[in-house]
């Protein structure tokens, strides 16, 4: 009775976490983050509670868990105070920059001795960063260790389709409505674009580039295992059969078309990059396996013609935001420019996790602007706009190594499961694979992935 207590409460947590962080506007907000710690936090806790009642502590281990702990203590490394000596030998604070750090309530440097100091410029940064790592990592090692049955994992992906169809469907009446609200609150910025309940369109691209190969993949197995009831059944399970497949792949479709229209109209250039080449990706996955050419075939026709369809319908849109990369470019240009001489300034441990927002604007060039309702106002970056930019400032070259070394790990790790899969959770994997790999692809020009509901 204890353990299927806890196996509800590590369920129930999944279900909640996946509708709360994308509605509490991606999860960005403190509070948001603060419920999402202390709910991953009770995950875990009745995960090592059942782990315990049955005497039993084995566990898989990630492709990426020595990686990730080798991160976590360089970000304790970070925190560590050293002695002044210390600090200057290993991070020598650079003499032709003044780091000027925001004194306010919340952020203020702690009171400790001039001769001990932090390899972190604000420590209190730096641990709010490694709460959220330790979040992160703590989720995905419980779903690991305790999602097993395939029912409840199937039942877990339909939830994503249905937050992921949501956010679609009530960003696109918000948008076809000109009532541009997330809630009960007025939109002041991306009055032109498709948000969902995100504040940045960028970031509700990412959620629809998540989830839509995700519920491509998921009609495929649809489509593919009705059509083998129907070869194995008599002409009346089919009728009956029949009529239900045919109605969850229709909810399916109009789910698909939804999360495309959205994320077309969202009109973030590198969601829209980033899906195709996602989807181009899960067709060579399908195609590496016997048997999966028609599977391939299908994909691709049903890619082809709703991004032609959509993109023939929308083209105006489309153009005019592709167009802004003209504008947009030497700005995120400067802005990585920048960011590169702090990285020259702090080469082998970083900044600080969590830092970037507040020692960037030491070494930022020129003075940004940022149009709110036609109303010019002075604007900071918070982000450098590519997360792997902005680790490699904020934790050096040794934390750029250690994220690639994951990443390393974990791509050859399904390099080897590949050889091994068939049937839908095969199809299913290579689709939350395809999802994954193009938020990997748009962080290279946006910080998705310091979106907690991502």
């Amino acid at each position: 009775m204890f353990p299927e207590i806890c196996d509800q409460v590590i369920f129930s947590s999944t279900l909640f976490l996946i509708v709360f962080a994308p509605l509490a506007y991606g999860g960005v907000d403190g509070w948001a983050q603060n419920l999402i710690r202390i709910m991953v936090l009770v995950m875990f806790g009745a995960w090592l509670l059942k782990s315990a009642y049955h005497r039993n502590f084995k566990f898989f281990h990630p492709p990426f868990a020595l990686a990730a702990c080798l991160f976590t203590f360089h970000i304790l490394f970070q925190l560590v105070p050293l002695p002044a000596a210390w600090k200057e030998f290993l991070a020598p604070v650079p003499r032709d920059h003044s780091i000027l750090l925001p004194s306010t309530p919340d952020f203020s440097p702690p009171a400790q001795p001039s001769h001990w100091t932090n390899l972190s410029l604000y420590p209190e940064a730096s641990q709010d960063g490694l709460f959220s790592v330790l979040t992160y990592f703590g989720l995905c090692w419980v779903m690991l260790n305790n999602f097993r049955e395939r029912t409840r994992l199937r039942f877990l992906v339909v939830m994503l389709v249905v937050i992921g169809s949501f956010e679609a469907a009530y960003g696109l009446l918000e948008y076809w409505s000109g009532r541009q609200h997330i809630f009960w609150i007025t939109k002041v910025i991306y009055l032109d674009d498709v948000t969902g309940t995100y504040v940045n369109h960028n970031h509700f691209a990412g959620l629809m580039e998540l989830i839509l190969p995700l519920a491509v993949g998921l009609l495929v197995t649809r489509q593919t295992f009705y059509a083998a009831d129907s070869a194995n059944s008599s002409m009346n399970r089919i009728k009956v059969t029949g009529g239900s497949a045919f109605l969850k792949s229709a909810l399916l479709i109009v789910a698909i078309m939804l999360m495309l229209v959205a994320l077309i109209l969202s009109n973030s250039r590198g969601g829209l990059l980033s899906s195709l080449l996602s989807f181009l990706l899960l067709a060579y996955f399908m195609r590496s396996k016997r048997g999966k050419r028609q599977t391939t075939f299908q994909i691709g026709l049903w890619v082809v013609l709703l991004f032609g369809m959509l993109s023939v319908s929308l083209g105006r849109e489309i153009t005019s935001r592709f167009s802004y990369s003209i504008r947009d470019a030497p700005e995120r240009l400067g802005v990585w420019k920048d960011s590169l001489t702090m990285v020259r300034d702090f080469p082998l441990w970083g900044t600080g996790l969590g830092t970037f927002r507040y020692i960037f604007p030491n070494y930022r060039s020129k003075i940004d602007f940022l149009v709110v309702n036609g109303v010019p106002r002075q604007a900071t970056w918070n982000f450098a706009h590519n997360d792997y930019l902005q680790l490699l400032v904020e934790c050096g070259i040794l934390g750029l190594c250690l994220a690639l070394w994951a990443l390393v790990a974990t791509l050859r790790f399904l390099s080897k499961l590949n050889r091994n899969l068939n049937g839908p959770g095969a199809t299913l994997g290579y689709s939350c694979v395809a999802g994954v790999l193009a938020l990997v692809f748009h962080s290279f020009v946006d910080f998705n992935l310091h979106i907690p509901a991502n």
